[in-house]
């Protein structure tokens, strides 16, 4: 079965993979098949969680003077809620792709602002047929037959009126994912270490059936952990995230832990608090030594376990300058 890789570009003169509108960027959205596409040509669809999000770009344009390699641009269309899009590849190629300028649309929109106006990051997720939303099928109907490289599964593109909108934007670093990289330590004096650095820092893992992940946090002077958002919950079935000073948990993930010797602690996983920032959970953990607002620079050590069914999730460590010193703990 073909399998099928997705990277997206823009033409946004930064490190940023941005559209702004004002600049007139233009995004490349490209396609990577590991063999041929067969006979007729491969249907593939994308899509995101951000309804009309495509129509923040010049699809009246782009009809015009279609740019593309080895995809037909009729075969070019959006799904119901303008959150996604699909297309064939040819014939025999192994890759394909479309280029189309960002719209730049008047400010403020009469109809969607909290869309069409403003920052708005969108993630672009290849999705199989099985993956299709019901209110989807009838637009998008039969894909083709193909796998998705969990490596090039998606992209992130930042939508913008002008540039100062995403000069505040964090830089998003590399991260670890336990699904990519291989399973994090489960050995408490030895955890897998996670440099920080000024930004967005996401950690991808999958716990369930009491594993225990230890992860040691190295937060650079001058810096503080601001937030940790939990991004993505699989499953409702809560988890237990505890912290302490140092690159070892001395502490054991049971009853007989003396939470004293914990920096904070907390459950997570509700999926109200997916999206959300956790930190503040583990900072009142109760009977712990406690923390206020964000921690200093330093180092940390995280243990992560679930003793039911197992989720994937991600954390995602938001770091920036510290403005004051960093007060004691305790």
């Amino acid at each position: 079965m073909i399998q099928v890789s997705l990277s997206t570009s823009t033409t946004f003169d930064g490190d940023l993979n941005a559209l702004v509108e004002n600049q007139r960027t233009a995004l490349t959205a490209r396609f990577d098949l590991d063999e041929p596409a067969p006979a007729g040509g491969l249907k593939v669809y994308v899509d995101s969680e951000v309804e009309q999000i495509v129509n923040r770009l010049d699809l009246t344009g782009f009809g015009f003077r279609p740019i593309t390699e080895n995809i037909d641009p009729s075969s070019i269309d959006t799904n119901s809620d303008g959150s996604g899009f699909f297309l064939t590849v040819d014939e025999g190629a192994t890759m394909g792709s479309f280029t189309i300028n960002v719209l730049d649309n008047l400010e403020p929109d009469k109809f969607l602002p909290e869309i069409l106006d403003g920052l708005v990051e969108s993630e672009f997720s290849l999705v199989t047929t099985d993956g299709v939303a019901s209110e989807d099928v009838e637009f998008v109907c039969e894909l083709g037959d193909y796998t998705i490289d969990q490596d090039a599964a998606s992209s992130m593109v930042l939508f913008a009126d002008d540039e100062s909108q995403i000069s505040i934007f964090p830089q998003l670093n590399p991260g670890y994912d336990e699904a990519v990289s291989g399973d994090v330590s489960n050995d408490p004096t030895n955890p897998l270490g996670l440099p920080l650095s000024a930004g967005i820092t996401p950690l991808s893992v999958t716990t369930g059936d009491r594993d225990q992940e230890y992860v040691t946090i190295t937060i650079p002077e001058g810096l503080q952990l601001d937030a940790l958002v939990l991004e993505s919950f699989s499953e409702s079935n809560v988890a237990f995230i505890g912290v302490q000073e140092g690159d070892t948990f001395t502490e054991p993930l049971d009853d007989s832990a003396v939470r004293g010797n914990l920096l904070g602690y907390a459950l997570f996983g509700e999926p109200r608090q997916v999206e959300t920032d956790i930190l503040d959970n583990v900072a009142r953990g109760w009977g712990a030594i406690g923390f206020e607002d964000a921690l200093p620079s330093g180092v940390y050590t995280f243990a992560l376990q679930q003793i039911g069914i197992s989720s994937d999730y991600t954390l995602a460590f938001n770091v920036s300058e510290s403005p004051v010193e960093p007060t004691p703990f305790g």
